[in-house]
């Protein structure tokens, strides 16, 4: 498994899934200040622990970690769970506890849930590149 993991976790594609768990952190931190700013300071820390735990992820995937590379293969793999629930969502209707934090950080549900569900589909997409390229490799 290790040599796998290290065969698609090539430089290149460290560098992708670091920009991505960046870009993560950065609508956490950005949903941390809109929530300490409109629901008050109890409800941010839900946003600023995933923002400081992926910036964690990122530096230490950067880094070649072996952990970190693991963990970032899994997460990868979890989004698409996130492709397909988002896309529910945008088609049957979105949650109603989660359209309700949504409006309360005045932040139109449908443009969030469209927001998870490009990231999702760009982490995927990640992914499945990495993989196929180190199938490649190995022939």
């Amino acid at each position: 498994m290790k040599t796998f993991l290290l065969r698609v976790f090539d430089a290149p594609t460290r560098r992708a899934v670091a920009a991505l768990w960046l870009l993560g952190a950065m609508l956490a931190t950005l949903a941390a200040v809109l929530s300490f700013m409109r629901l008050g300071p109890g409800a941010y820390w839900t946003f600023v622990i995933p923002a400081v735990l992926l910036l964690l992820i990122t530096r230490s995937l950067l880094a070649s970690r072996m952990w970190a590379i693991a963990l970032s293969f899994v997460l990868l793999v979890g989004q698409v769970v996130g492709v397909v629930g988002a896309t529910l969502e945008l088609v049957h209707g979105i949650d109603a506890n989660k359209a309700m934090e949504l409006r309360a950080l005045r932040f139109d549900p449908r443009l969030g849930v469209s927001i998870n569900l490009v990231f999702s589909l760009a982490s995927v997409a990640v992914l499945a590149v990495a993989v196929m390229r180190a199938r490649r490799l190995v022939r």
